[in-house]
């Protein structure tokens, strides 16, 4: 796990810290640490409708070090590592015992045809898990260097304004403004006003 201080516009501290891929953050209220959970859990309506003007630049800020940027890693394994996990698999560890015995017995031919059958199997495994997990990264790092236009505030009081940001920017909260030409959506939304038409095949759940 990883420890992380921030600082908020109002000069105090956040702590919070990293475990299995969960942030805790440190409640003054609480005097202990709380999952840090979006606003898709226990928000009511009129929250979200209060939020119709956007954040602030600060309260962007606040919650981007917080949340962290809107993003999906996507990790390209080398093929020495792929191969690792691969051999690793009991099938695998049973082929190879397989071969020792029946090398043993000097049975060298069969040996050789399971060591080959073995062999071309673990090459065309390795070549279709790196085939996806090349596509997957292409297709996420398309889709996170696009931009977005949402509403932002530079104080507070202040009238809101559209500025593009890069779809990474995005956190839990912002206000996003729909192009009339429709798009992909980068995150989870609730709409607020207006009204939109969705693709059902896109549906999922």
């Amino acid at each position: 796990s990883s420890l992380i201080t921030s600082r908020s516009e109002e000069c105090h501290w956040y702590r919070h810290f990293t475990y299995q891929l969960i942030k805790f953050v440190w409640s003054p209220a609480e005097q202990r640490f709380v999952e840090l959970k979006a606003l898709d859990s226990n928000t009511e309506l009129a929250e979200l409708l209060s939020l119709y003007q956007g954040y602030t630049t600060k309260q962007r800020y606040i919650r981007y070090q917080l949340y962290g940027p809107n993003e999906i890693t996507v990790e390209v394994r080398s093929y020495v590592s792929l191969l690792f996990s691969e051999v690793l698999n009991p099938y695998y560890i049973f082929q190879i015992a397989s071969i020792i015995l029946w090398c043993s017995d000097d049975y060298y031919l069969y040996a050789f045809c399971i060591f080959l059958i073995s062999c071309i199997s673990v090459a065309l495994s390795l070549r279709q898990t790196r085939q996806q997990s090349e596509r997957l990264h292409a297709m996420v790092k398309t889709k996170q260097d696009a931009t977005i236009e949402m509403l932002q505030r530079r104080q507070p009081g202040d009238h809101a304004t559209p500025v593009k940001l890069s779809i990474s920017e995005l956190v839990p909260g912002d206000v996003v403004l729909l192009p009339a030409v429709g798009c992909i959506m980068p995150c989870d939304c609730v709409l607020l006003t207006g009204t939109a038409i969705v693709n059902e095949s896109m549906l999922t759940g």
